[in-house]
């Protein structure tokens, strides 16, 4: 049996029902208990519940489930229509190419059909042409560390393993070398990528990429990838082509790309937390903008201990920190939240505790994504206290704009600089 494609905006209510309703976005009760233990297993809660409904907040990418595919959209549009759902996917992919320096080829995405295809084919798609690309320019090759017993002496003998393999056999020496091979780190990497992509719920036109890809990779060992290991990635002369293929798989492996075994069916999923991609979004268009006057989670301590000076407690980060000529300091945080009347008194407080510990911090901006015309939260306030006076300023953000020169300009004008 087929299973059921399904787009959802966050905040879209879906109902629970056994019975396809025309016109009514749905999930079986079977698919429902499935996302239930998705949630506990990964600890995370992108889910609302209701006894007959779900919405998803949050948490946006694609989940495989045994009755149907559910495609989960980012909310920067006030409508849920086909326009509405092209937009918010457009967004995603400009949010995900920006935030993390994911490569998009000139022209490449008029090309792509965004009301027809998913979110996660069509990034997938953008991964496979970047590393096709190059792979066509030819595979790169590198020295790696090996061991093996031979019948002559190459490198070094290796006396711990000699002792234990060749007691008897005295004609043999076994050897650590170095040997010229594309069995490197950065070739199993995009390997163990296009292996783990070609069981996801993409086009037949992706799985069949992969599968002429993986012909290059050969003898290439198929192994896991530690993650932690991919932040310790160096590129010399020759694979420095090979860095924004290596970004894709960083940002596919780093994000909820676990297979999960629930009962006899697996669920699949990719799932992307957008208040960190909100975030860090930002801050790489001031970066752009700013250069090296802006800063990316500081760190700022609220208490010290009185006998241990040196002993610091409760650590706090704001977001983003942008220095001024005069030393200055302004304070941006990002919240990807829905906020129709005014917002958060939690928040409001987040800020004026990081206005009173970060030194030389007069001013701080909650920023929130524009949707459901929520223009009337924005305004400039002030925190009036006994001894001093901080501006605090809410501002909201059009994430359907993809220009950064009008982000620019935008923050060109909230920020008077």
């Amino acid at each position: 049996m087929s299973k059921t494609y399904l787009t959802a905006i966050e905040h879209e209510k879906i109902k629970i029902s056994n019975s396809q309703m025309s016109g009514v976005k749905s999930i079986s009760s079977k698919d429902s208990s499935y996302l239930s233990t998705l949630e506990n297993k990964l600890d995370q809660s992108f889910i609302k519940w209701n006894k007959t409904s779900l919405t998803f907040q949050q948490w946006v990418g694609v989940i495989s489930m045994p009755d149907s595919v559910v495609e989960i959209l980012p909310k920067i549009s006030d409508t849920e229509n086909n326009s509405g759902v092209r937009s918010s996917r457009e967004a995603l992919i400009h949010m995900l190419h920006t935030a993390y320096d994911i490569p998009i080829k000139k022209g490449i995405i008029a090309e792509l059909n965004f009301s027809k295809r998913g979110f996660l084919d069509i990034f997938v798609t953008l991964f496979l042409r970047e590393t096709q690309s190059q792979l066509k320019r030819g595979i790169i090759k590198g020295y790696q560390k090996v061991g093996n017993n031979l019948s002559t002496v190459k490198g070094k003998i290796n006396f711990r393993e000699q002792l234990r393999t060749n007691v008897i056999d005295k004609s043999k020496f076994y050897c650590n070398y170095s040997k010229f091979t594309d069995d490197i780190f950065i070739n199993r990497i995009i390997k163990y990528t296009l292996i783990y992509l070609r069981n996801k719920p993409i086009s037949a036109e992706n799985k069949n990429l992969i599968k002429q890809l993986l012909v290059y990779l050969e003898g290439v060992t198929v192994c896991d990838v530690d993650m932690k290991s991919l932040d310790e990635i160096t590129f010399d002369r020759n694979s420095k082509r090979f860095s924004q293929t290596i970004e894709y798989c960083k940002l596919l492996l780093n994000s909820y790309v676990l297979d999960l075994k629930i009962g006899d069916n697996k669920v699949n999923h990719l799932l992307f937390d957008m208040n960190k991609l909100f975030e860090k979004y930002i801050f790489k268009i001031l970066r752009n903008t700013y250069k090296n006057n802006v800063y990316y989670q500081p760190s700022a301590y609220l208490l010290k201990n009185i006998d241990f000076p040196h002993k610091k407690h409760n650590r706090i980060s704001p977001d983003i920190v942008l220095n001024n000529e005069e030393g200055t300091n302004l304070i941006i945080d990002t919240k990807w939240k829905v906020v129709n009347n005014f917002v958060n008194e939690k928040d409001v407080y987040q800020m004026f505790t990081y206005l009173n510990t970060l030194e030389n911090s007069k001013e701080a901006i909650l920023l929130y994504p524009k949707i459901n015309n929520n223009d009337k939260i924005v305004g400039k306030y002030k925190y009036q206290t006994l001894y001093q006076e901080h501006n605090l300023s809410i501002q909201t953000i059009d994430l359907s704009v993809t220009s950064i020169e009008r982000l620019q300009e935008f923050f060109s004008d909230v920020l008077g600089r």
